[in-house]
């Protein structure tokens, strides 16, 4: 996620706790995104997908996601001192 970059640019708690916040947002968006894709979504209209072909992508796919969305956690617990709620959230 590229606004895990801008973190080394800021200096003051505020601007970092700005850029952590929306990191945080977007990490929920990518997690129930994925999710609704894989397993359907009723809200939006999403059918749960059991096309073999599809589901073989989304199983080769699932190490990478799960790779990326540890390392983003891990840059919030990091950073918990600026924005202690959103490591409280996770636990």
């Amino acid at each position: 996620m590229k606004e895990t970059l801008l973190l080394k640019e800021f200096d003051n708690a505020e601007d970092k706790k700005m850029v952590l916040l929306e990191i945080d947002k977007k990490l929920q968006i990518w997690t129930v995104s994925h999710l609704d894709l894989h397993l359907g979504d009723t809200s939006f209209k999403l059918p749960y997908e059991d096309d073999p072909k599809v589901r073989f992508l989304f199983k080769k796919l699932e190490p990478h996601h799960s790779a990326m969305v540890n390392t983003v956690e891990n840059v919030l617990a990091t950073h918990q001192k600026i924005v202690p709620h959103l490591f409280n959230k996770r636990i």
